[in-house]
């Protein structure tokens, strides 16, 4: 494997002691100045409004190069492919793309995006538990690199639509059950993805069988922010006994950390945790690994900064009102990520609670977190946003979704635009006899 030539240093300036975990590698905290990139965060909000997404586009790159030098440093062919979900923004996934890292796509979106940002199809990866006879025969016909079969009916319904030869590997569903949250987690027995190590074998029969598939190897994924390396070392150990095979897909799930007390493994010690666990496991030095980071890839890259609306205590309880929430971060406030948000002011701390616009009492970002002095207007940063709030960013209360700038070198640019009302309705049909 080649190994681009490195585009992205971490800065060496003064930043917050939280900035090795969870905020971007070049963010620099100074009483209640923040700069990312060089760019002021305040200034930022001033020219883009919020709640503003700030990407760290050289943080992703150094990122990426630690995936690709930790895989070509293995006695093995290995190769990424990020996990498009995590962040499916067209300028992203072509950066990631240029430095040597394909895509994981799940739906007709997804491939669609990659194709946008010029990821040749053989380094796109498609995997899905439901995916229509529409994606499959377009999967075949652009010919994507590898189609995962999860099921059965996936045989049958891929090999009826194909018009040429697909590569093809079989998800895997080892029996574990990670240390995550129940929604993040993938490989234990009872929920919806792969097929169980016992009834693998039938289904390696059935491709060998069908004329258009070629069975290359096996995909297992563990789940998502998962700070222990057990896990997939288990899974690899357990799907061993099915042989070895020209490709391994080990999946994503690598988990990042939150808050400054939070550890997580280094990329490199993950990777070789990986092909020493393929060792033991008996896969042969020739078989491929793939590997799909999303998380691991984005979400310390990205900060998501608000401006306070409204201060007010009540029942002992001070609430910090901003102007986002439930719209664009479902995954703090349903607590599938550990938010650790902090106001750009100064003065004597005090807890608050950091809630969001939205007419839910459910809808708090953060509770007991401790704030200097906020006054409406004042900036609320909450890091760590780069996975998953963008993808499931919505319109509860009609709220128009944020708008994403990436900061290099002391300049910006919007690689998403702030949504318009417009916009918001667009869709709707207007029946001119329902008024």
């Amino acid at each position: 494997m080649t190994v681009p030539p490195k585009t992205a240093t971490p800065s060496t300036a003064a930043s917050p002691a939280a900035v090795a975990t969870h905020l971007p590698l070049s963010a620099t905290l100074e009483a209640d100045v923040m700069t990312i990139a060089g760019c002021s965060v305040a200034e930022l909000v001033d020219r883009f409004g919020s709640p503003l997404q700030i990407v760290d586009v050289t943080d992703i790159d150094a990122r990426a190069h630690g995936y690709l030098e930790a895989l070509a440093a293995l006695d093995r062919p290995a190769r990424a492919v990020f996990a498009t979900k995590a962040f499916p923004i067209i300028a992203v996934v072509a950066r990631l793309g240029r430095l040597g890292i394909g895509a994981d796509v799940t739906t007709a979106g997804e491939l669609a995006l990659a194709r946008r940002a010029k990821i040749a199809p053989d380094r796109i990866l498609y995997h899905g538990n439901a995916r229509s006879e529409d994606e499959l025969r377009e999967a075949a016909e652009q010919g994507v690199g590898l189609v995962v079969i999860d099921g059965p009916q996936d045989v049958d319904h891929l090999d009826a639509v194909a018009t040429r030869p697909v590569d093809v590997l079989v998800r895997i569903t080892p029996g574990i059950a990670p240390a995550t949250h129940e929604s993040m987690a993938t490989a234990h027995h009872g929920q919806k993805f792969g097929v169980t190590i016992a009834e693998a074998p039938a289904v390696f029969r059935a491709i060998d069988a069908a004329p258009s598939l070629r069975l290359r190897g096996i995909h297992v994924h563990v789940g998502s922010q998962i700070t222990a390396l057990e896990p997939f070392v288990d899974a690899i150990t357990r799907v061993g006994a099915l042989g070895s095979f020209e490709v391994l897909d080990a999946g994503g799930g690598l988990g990042v950390p939150q808050h400054p007390a939070m550890a997580a493994p280094a990329t490199a010690h993950y990777i070789h945790a990986l092909d020493d666990a393929m060792r033991t496991a008996g896969f042969d030095p020739a078989t491929e690994l793939i590997v799909e980071p999303g998380r691991s890839l984005v979400a310390r890259a990205v900060v998501t900064v608000y401006r306070v609306r409204t201060v007010k205590t009540s029942a002992g309880r001070t609430f910090v009102a901003v102007d986002g929430g439930t719209s664009d971060d479902v995954e703090a406030v349903s607590g599938l990520r550990a938010a650790s948000p902090f106001a750009l002011t100064s003065g004597v701390t005090s807890p608050v609670t950091l809630v969001g616009l939205h007419c839910d009492s459910g809808d708090v970002l953060a509770r007991d977190v401790a704030f200097g002095v906020v006054a409406p207007g004042s900036l609320v940063v909450m890091p760590g946003t780069g996975a998953y709030t963008f993808s499931l960013a919505n319109n509860y209360n009609c709220a128009t979704r944020p708008s994403v700038v990436a900061v290099e070198a002391g300049e910006a640019r919007v690689l998403v635009r702030r949504e318009t009302v417009d916009e918001l309705f667009a869709r709707q049909v207007i029946d001119p006899g329902s008024d």
